[in-house]
């Protein structure tokens, strides 16, 4: 990785150097600013370079040369110029371009839902209530109950659920109503049957 920074360097110096830059791109010099002693216009093909450059290279090709992964295999370096190789190459190009969505592209995942039941009279159901449950981490918080309101309702209590682990919000915390046992009466459908003993004479 040394060896790879330190070529870096020099290519990124050669290229900032406006002299250098120009002996290079005549082929005068190579990417280590090494004169070239063979002459490259007796080479076939030497004419169709770029016009007074020496042909089929350019400057990206310099950092598309050190363009390495992690396996040792050559990856496709982005062609937005030879200054945005550097940093695509240690990471910090796409950054500073704009891409990505903070560090790496990380988002917080919010924290899970919480599902619980509250069970409530048929009289609370009917007129109304005020009732208070507990939340997994022990906290209680108070929901109102509206009137008529029916067995399976579901109600919602944003960011009541389970924290984030990852710095995002909380989850939501969601109560079902259930219909709590009566001691009178007996709910068939949505009908309550009440049963009252009568002796054999008043039936």
């Amino acid at each position: 990785a040394q060896d790879k920074f330190a070529e870096l360097t020099g290519a990124y110096d050669l290229l900032s150097d406006k002299q250098k830059r120009g002996q290079f791109d005549r082929g005068e010099i190579d990417a280590e600013g090494k004169p070239r002693m063979h002459d490259f216009a007796s080479y076939p093909g030497a004419g169709r370079g770029r016009p007074g450059g020496y042909p089929g290279f350019d400057a990206d090709t310099i950092f598309e040369s050190f363009s390495y992964g992690p396996e040792g295999g050559r990856r496709q370096a982005p062609r937005g110029g030879a200054f945005e190789d550097i940093g695509d190459l240690f990471g910090f190009g796409r950054a500073r371009r704009g891409g990505g969505a903070g560090a790496g592209g990380f988002q917080p995942q919010p924290g899970a839902d919480t599902e619980l039941t509250l069970a409530v009279s048929y009289e609370e159901a009917v007129a109304g209530a005020a009732k208070r449950v507990t939340l997994p981490n022990g906290k209680q918080v108070e929901v109102k109950v509206a009137a008529n309101t029916l067995e399976g309702h579901r109600m919602r209590l944003k960011g009541q659920g389970e924290p984030s682990a990852t710095g995002g919000r909380a989850g939501d915390a969601y109560v079902t109503i259930s219909y709590a046992p009566h001691a009178g009466f007996r709910r068939e459908g949505e009908d309550l049957r009440h049963e009252v003993p009568v002796p054999l004479e008043d039936a």
